[in-house]
């Protein structure tokens, strides 16, 4: 299964090209999909939704869902370089609340910067016994997709 979650209303006929299915919480990717059931798992700053303290649950739950071979995709603001661009000059305060909250209704936070997310997927391997490839691309514009890969599971111990 490709699924989508996103607190976008706007883009869904989009997002359907790539995904299967469009959800916008959590409640709806559980109605939707099992653990380990999605081959993608595309986050569309989904992060901005959430409150920083719930970040690192609510990526283990997203890793959760992501089967052996699959893939979860996080699209999220590159903190950073907002910050950056705006202290140099380079786009206005106006232009900064344009971009960050024209498509969102209600952000609650700027969403995670790159950095913590990966320092969170660590220790969520760990937790769940699971191992990720990592891979993290910057585009023209101030966003950031991080894509990792689940390449193992839990260890089977035993014979036969």
């Amino acid at each position: 299964m490709r699924v989508t979650i996103t607190p976008y209303n706007l883009q869904t006929a989009e997002l359907r090209k790539v995904t299967e299915k469009v959800v916008y919480n959590l409640a709806e990717l559980d109605m939707e999909c099992e653990p380990s059931e999605c081959r993608l798992l595309v986050c569309d700053n989904f992060f901005s939704t959430c409150k920083p303290e719930h970040f690192r649950d609510v990526l283990a739950h997203l890793v959760s869902k992501i089967r052996l071979g699959g893939v979860l995709q996080i699209n999220t603001f590159d903190i950073p370089r907002l910050s950056r661009e705006m202290t140099k000059g380079n786009i206005t305060l106006n232009d900064f609340n344009n971009f960050i909250f024209s498509d969102i209704q209600q952000c609650r936070s700027f969403g995670i910067d790159y950095e913590t997310l990966l320092s969170y997927v660590e220790s969520i391997e760990n937790q769940l016994g699971v191992r990720l490839e990592k891979q993290v691309n910057f585009s023209t514009e101030p966003i950031v997709q991080v894509a990792m890969q689940r390449v193992s599971g839990l260890s089977q111990s035993g014979g036969n």
